[in-house]
């Protein structure tokens, strides 16, 4: 069980997680930049803890999707996935992604927030995963919140003052994100940046969240292994 408490129902998790300037934005960027770079063409993706499976929905809505891979430790949300998602060739895993064992077959790998969700001493063997199954010429899509730990109440508190509607139990979700010992565990972009260009290249970033030039906050990224 998950120390926040969303995690346990699907519906709240996508209500909050919908009205938060970072992800939302981040999330359609995201999305922007997966259509770019595989350029419509019938692909084979991965998206790693998929959550409810709304990312690989919204892009098969724009994109050409051969095969979608989705892969969640979260039963719940992956049962929401299955309702929604009417792709004809779909794989649905229900297993730690550090575990999952794939073939070399995605042109696409979808990481909308994940990264964070591994250990420190797990980060590394996340990206190697992700290199796993990636094709000669495949890309990475990574959206991904970095701050130094001594950042992350700063980040959560200023993020609830920029949502002007405050749905009922948000400001409880983001507290008990901005706090998680269980399944939250940011790094510096300079932290994930030493890991991430051992052996991918970084094509095109996009900051999201907050508005300035600084190396804190939410990024999109758009990977390529060297």
């Amino acid at each position: 069980m998950s120390d926040i408490a969303a995690y346990g129902n699907p519906d709240n998790y996508i209500k909050y997680q919908n009205l938060r300037p970072d992800y939302g934005k981040a999330v359609s960027v995201a999305l922007q930049l997966a259509k770019k770079y595989t350029k419509n063409k019938k692909i084979t993706l991965a998206d790693f803890c998929c959550g409810t499976g709304s990312n690989t929905k919204k892009l098969a809505s724009v994109g050409k999707i051969e095969k979608a891979i989705l892969i969640d430790v979260n039963r719940k949300f992956l049962e929401t996935a299955r309702k929604t998602l009417t792709l004809k060739n779909l794989e649905l895993l229900h297993q730690d992604v550090l575990e999952v064992s794939l073939k070399k077959e995605c042109d696409l790998i979808l990481s909308i927030f994940a990264y964070h969700h591994m250990p420190d001493d797990k980060k590394e063997l996340y990206l190697r995963q992700i290199e796993s199954c990636l094709k000669k010429g495949g890309i990475v899509v990574l959206a991904e919140i970095y701050l130094e730990k001594n950042e992350i109440l700063n980040y959560y508190t200023d993020l609830l003052k920029a949502i002007p509607k405050k749905s009922k139990g948000l400001k409880e979700f983001l507290e008990q994100t901005a706090i998680s010992s269980d399944i939250e565990f940011k790094v510096s972009k300079k932290y994930a940046e030493k890991q991430i260009l051992k052996k991918f290249e970084i094509i095109e970033e996009v900051k999201i969240w907050p508005k300035d030039k600084s190396e804190k906050g939410t990024f999109v990224q758009v990977l390529k292994l060297k």
